[in-house]
């Protein structure tokens, strides 16, 4: 089952491969009742999570190679037992693997494979040892191996040769003195250093090396790019505002794009329609029941629905089969119960009127069965996180003897880790698990900032039933930044978390278990708690999309939208992390402002503007509404004065000051079943006729991507 505040939610990080194990969730805060099912995770002492680290650059045109370049002249040589001989550039180096990128394409090899292996800066390396012979010997000075790796990078830029592996392994070595050391991290995502700047796993991926020079992949598609518009500060902006990098958009992909645009405004009321037909359905006597290898789907939704949960429950369970390592105890064909809406979910499931509109779903042990509902959930959450984080318990239930083992806040952490944590992406048809989930990063920072953490003492000793105190919705996202905090903190967390489950395996894990552990790893579990929070707070919230030109594209909330006019500019702003994203007329003052909210009581449109025009009132003077359209939809304008009101009221100096700062909103509302799309537009009082044309440019350039959010 899952629990969730009502918080905002996003891209990852991410470093090794550790023994883990994974459990789903969903969300729902139950204001202190007890919730349903025991929620447990279990794996196998063998399980082995890969988790993929994301770029650091932004590399976009192709750069040629020079030839005599010592880097491609002196290569790295691997010869294998079988008497192969692979050529290339060594980027790691260990006991158990060498990596070796070929080309542009990164191969590991096991150690037992490799006859012999050798480096083409040999005689540099040699040179480099004698004179870090030091550092080399066992010396714990986290400030010495930074030199080292420093020294490694230098020789890099400056002379062309490979020092990757040495690079790499200082920075290892930092990483594991000071598990939360910023820069070291950030070096181990860097991956290649050429011509000037790194570029990572996920860069070299759309790109092919063609007669000495990186080219983009024909017909391929590159990474993601949603944490890679650069923020930069600007002058003459207020201290918590960042301004988003804009470069240019070439011609052809401006074409592409605009004519997509055009494609979704003119088929966005067909594909509402065909959207409101799925939540429809049929009655849940008449539902459409899919058999697959390994479930039964029974939803009410439309049958193609019903077929494409089917699917991919089987790939979420292929997913979770590479990471369990347990032998599967049991087999049974299990059965995945989805409403069609979320309504339907409320008024026809026992479950769903208990839990309410916070209960995304939820996994009953004895049999298996899984259910949720069609539709989004919170701000981000979708079907597929329901289902990711039930799926896991489901999993769990074929290969454990027992769920009561396991504590709770393990039990959820990891269902936050892997259920709000994977993204899926229907156009490949794989699952990335890893990632920061948006909305408890902003959850967990802001409860620390206030001190209303709960302390990872009185964390591990929680219970979901009976005695002590009981682990609420509130407390997922604790648990979820604590198993983020160990999965990254290298050998010490890792081996924290592999001695207390294999314990659990066995036996009920006791609160003194993991207190010895983390003496143990971290010398006390105060000097734990001490690393985890500076970890947590040093991390960015993910971006919720990127810039691409004029546009700025949300992978996230499934839009796009375009600036007035070339003197405006995109910004983040740290003081209002509900913005997705805003855009600024430093010349003219005004402001435009994103923001997406999930319509949590189901409202209709007029129903919802109603409610935001009444609670206006007590606030601000003036407010109107009138009928427009967003993205090619229905949708509401409400023009209003900040403050309005209540300098009306008063004709003292002080308000009459006070008036003078006040500004004229103009809010585009657009409601739908699976969220509310607002574009709040600000101008100094009396400007806004003057700005109309700006918001309206926003206004009519929003546009929907129309494709599932899953």
């Amino acid at each position: 089952m899952a629990n969730r505040e009502n918080v905002q939610q996003a891209d990852g990080v991410a470093v090794e491969s550790w023994p883990v194990p994974q459990c789903a969730s969903v969300r729902s805060e139950f204001r202190g009742r007890v919730s349903f099912c025991a929620m447990s995770a279990a794996v196998g002492v063998g399980l082995v999570l890969v988790i993929l680290g994301v770029s650091m650059s932004s590399k976009t045109e192709a750069e040629p190679l020079n030839d005599s370049d010592p880097s491609i002249l002196q290569a790295d040589t691997v010869e294998l037992k079988g008497g192969e001989v692979l050529r290339g550039k060594l980027l790691d180096i260990s006991k158990k693997r060498l990596v070796l990128l070929e080309g542009l394409e990164e191969k590991t090899i096991s150690r037992r494979e490799v006859e012999e292996f050798t480096r083409g800066v040999a005689d540099s390396l040699h040179r480099m040892k004698k004179k870090f012979r030091k550092v080399e010997d066992g010396d714990n000075d986290v400030d010495r191996w930074l030199l080292l790796a420093r020294f490694c990078a230098k020789r890099e830029s400056e002379r062309g040769e490979n020092w990757t592996p040495e690079r790499r392994r200082a920075l290892r070595r930092v990483l594991r003195l000071d598990p939360s050391h910023a820069k070291a991290k950030q070096g181990m995502r860097e991956v290649v250093f050429h011509s000037g700047s790194w570029l990572t796993r996920d860069e070299l991926s759309g790109f092919e090396l063609s007669k000495g020079a990186l080219v983009e992949r024909e017909g391929g598609k590159r990474p993601r790019e949603s944490s890679k518009t650069r923020v930069v500060k600007e002058k003459g902006l207020p201290s918590n505002y960042q301004t988003l990098e804009r470069t240019e958009l070439a011609k052809s992909k401006r074409i592409r794009l605009e004519k997509d645009i055009a494609k979704r405004r003119r088929t966005a009321t067909k594909v509402r329609e065909a959207q409101d037909r799925e939540y429809e359905g049929v009655e849940w006597e008449n539902r459409h029941k899919i058999r697959t290898p390994h479930f039964e789907i029974q939803c009410n939704s439309t049958r193609r629905v019903a077929r494409l949960y089917g699917d991919l429950m089987e790939l979420i369970r292929a997913e979770l089969s590479k990471m369990f390592n347990s032998k599967i105890r049991r087999n049974l064909r299990s059965a995945v119960k989805i409403y069609k809406s979320q309504e339907e979910f409320i008024d026809q499931d026992t479950y769903g009127r208990w839990g309410g509109r916070g209960l995304g779903g939820y996994y009953i042990p004895p049999t298996g069965t899984v259910v949720a509902f069609h539709g989004t959930f919170g701000f981000t959450g979708t079907t597929f996180s329901v289902l990711a984080h039930e799926g896991t318990h489901y999993f769990q239930g074929l290969v454990l003897k027992s769920f009561d083992n396991v504590p709770v806040w393990l039990v959820e952490g990891l269902a936050v880790y892997f259920g709000d944590g994977s993204e899926f992406d229907p156009e490949t048809g794989k699952i990335k698990v890893g990632l920061i989930p948006r909305d408890r990063l902003l959850h967990i920072q802001s409860k620390i900032r206030a001190k209303r953490h709960t302390p990872i003492k009185r964390l591990v000793g929680m219970k979901r039933w009976g005695g002590g105190e009981p682990f609420r919705g509130t407390h997922y996202a604790d648990a979820w930044a604590v198993i983020y905090y160990l999965v990254k903190s290298g050998r010490q967390g890792q081996g924290l978390l592999r001695e207390y489950w294999t314990a659990g395996i066995q036996r009920e894990l006791k609160r003194r278990d993991f207190t010895k552990l983390a003496n143990k790893y971290f010398g006390s579990i105060a000097e734990l708690e001490t690393q985890y929070l500076a970890y947590i707070m040093e991390l960015d919230l993910p971006s919720a999309g990127e810039v691409k030109g004029e546009y700025y594209i949300s992978d996230t909330f499934r839009f796009l939208v375009k600036l007035p006019s070339p003197e405006w500019q995109y910004f983040k702003d740290s003081n209002d992390q509900k913005m997705v994203v805003g855009m600024i007329s430093e010349k003219s003052g005004a402001e435009v402002r994103l923001y997406f909210k999930s319509n949590f009581y189901g409202y209709e449109a007029r129903e919802y503007v109603e409610l935001m025009k009444k609670s206006y009132r007590g606030l601000h003077g003036g407010v109107r509404t009138a009928e427009t359209t967003m993205g090619g939809l229905p949708a509401y304008r409400l023009r209003y004065t900040q403050g309005g009101a209540r300098v009306k009221r008063s004709k003292s100096e002080k308000e009459r000051r006070r008036r003078s700062v006040g500004k004229d909103v103009v809010e585009y509302v657009l409601v739908q079943i699976d969220g509310v799309a607002m574009i709040r537009c600000f101008a100094k009082l009396g400007e806004s006729r003057e700005r109309k044309d700006a918001f309206e440019t926003v206004r009519e350039s929003f546009t929907l991507d129309n494709t599932r959010r899953w």
